[in-house]
């Protein structure tokens, strides 16, 4: 039910999903009623309202299948969630309200602008029946669970595997840019987090904390989009100082705008010890100054983050002139 980055709904295929294409294929699945439409809908750049909704009111550790169904039955609260998750941005708080009471006028208008831009056939049960239809979606959702259940229980050894390759060493440090960013001082032990992994939404990676506990949602095919959530503003002038500050990380850098290279070439290259590079290594993929850029037998290839680089050059350009222009008022 969650939905980052990649929306999911009961309509749209475009986008490949083959475990929920596989899930709603089989003949248990029941097909949702096509007055749901407004609740599971998504345009691809924001989560439908149910996962929306499910993203503000649920706690991911007490979330169990009743306290998950319960959280729709405080109507009035979901319908004015729903409401202003459509209209919003169109109309203001008491427009809001009468459209939440279904007044005529309002509604006109709020389905003059839906017109735009999909089918006001679906929406007509929202305005006017919203409370038979959260009952129809529960009651959808009943069906649904016992089988997506199962459908977890026969991929009980690929999840484990999800797992394993989540809470790997190698994967730590894009895990911590990624999904959770937390200062050094608050470094988590990823084998101790409680996980739950999403087959119908390959590529979701949610995370939410306690103090020092996380709870991830991972999509089963997390990795191949986890490189596209890494937040860069841990590029600071305080962290290029920690990362570039050495005269043999400058060297090695130095090497890998020839080419990529592997810890023994380097080595080779510098005359250091392969220890001594494997430690200056750890830092600058640490900091993702470098990547791995393939493996050839027990040999991994590194190469420069170019997108690290370009933050890196803003950064220093931004410092710089900050600097200058105090320099310029001090004289």
């Amino acid at each position: 039910m969650f939905a980052h980055p990649v929306g999911l709904d009961f309509y749209q295929q475009a986008i490949q999903l083959p475990h929920y294409d596989a899930l709603i294929s089989s003949k248990n699945c029941p097909t949702p009623p096509e007055s749901l439409f407004p609740f599971f809908h998504t345009d691809g750049l924001r989560s439908s309202v149910v996962t929306a909704y499910v993203n503000k009111h649920c706690n991911l550790f007490q979330l169990n299948t009743k306290n998950f169904l319960s959280l729709f039955l405080d109507k009035s609260n979901f319908k004015k969630f729903a409401i202003t998750y459509y209209f919003g941005s169109s109309f203001n708080e008491k427009e809001l309200q009468k459209l939440c009471l279904a007044e005529g006028e309002t509604v006109a208008r709020a389905m003059s602008i839906l017109s735009e831009t999909l089918s006001i056939k679906y929406f007509i049960d929202m305005f006017y029946h919203f409370n038979q239809l959260v009952d129809n979606m529960i009651d959808h959702l009943k069906e649904l669970i016992p089988i997506i259940t199962s459908y977890h229980t026969a991929h009980k050894t690929e999840t484990l595997d999800i797992l394993q390759r989540f809470i790997s060493k190698e994967n730590q440090c894009l895990i911590r840019k990624s999904v959770i960013i937390p200062d050094e001082e608050t470094l988590i032990s990823l084998d101790r987090q409680t996980f739950s992994v999403c087959y119908l939404n390959q590529s979701i990676i949610k995370s939410t904390s306690q103090g020092r506990k996380h709870f991830f949602v991972l999509g089963c095919d997390w990795a191949a989009y986890v490189s596209n959530a890494i937040d860069y503003r841990h590029v600071t002038m305080k962290s290029l100082m920690i990362s570039l500050g050495h005269p043999t990380k400058i060297e090695i850098i130095n090497e890998l705008r020839k080419r990529e290279l592997t810890i023994s070439q380097l080595a080779r290259r510098l005359q250091l010890a392969r220890t001594s590079i494997s430690r200056y290594i750890e830092d600058l993929l640490d900091e993702l100054v470098i990547i791995k850029a393939r493996k050839s037998g027990a040999e991994i290839y590194y190469r420069l983050n170019a997108i690290y680089f370009q933050y890196a050059k803003d950064t220093i350009s931004k410092y710089l002139d900050d600097t200058l222009l105090d320099i310029d008022k001090l004289l």
